[in-house]
């Protein structure tokens, strides 16, 4: 997809270099710049919460609303889909899961 402006798709996905140590790394990146908006690293019992926590309070620090989030699909981020959906529906009510949140299988890296 092609991205118009700064800050309207971030890219959030789980990295699992560390993950046979119980550790997740989960990164948000600007896909229009390609800057790193904030990462987390921690102990795979909080990513879903911590994810979610590091959304909001980077929207809010920011002052924006995103256009889409693209993700993989996985557990980590379901929390953070809701609070994304709650905060756009409070703009436009009738706004689609399919035009708020992509979902695609990450990209193995080496």
């Amino acid at each position: 997809f092609i991205i118009k402006r700064l800050n309207r798709v971030w890219s959030i996905n789980g990295h699992d270099k560390l993950s046979y140590f119980s550790f997740k790394i989960y990164t948000a990146i600007n896909s229009y710049s390609c800057f790193i908006i904030w990462y987390f690293v921690g102990h795979s019992n909080y990513t879903a919460l911590s994810v979610n926590e590091q959304y909001l309070l980077e929207a809010r620090e920011l002052g924006i609303i995103l256009k889409l989030i693209y993700s993989s699909k996985v557990t980590e981020t379901i929390l953070l889909v809701n609070s994304y959906l709650i905060i756009c529906h409070a703009y436009e009510p009738d706004i689609p899961l399919s035009r708020a949140c992509s979902y695609s299988t990450s990209i193995k890296n080496i």
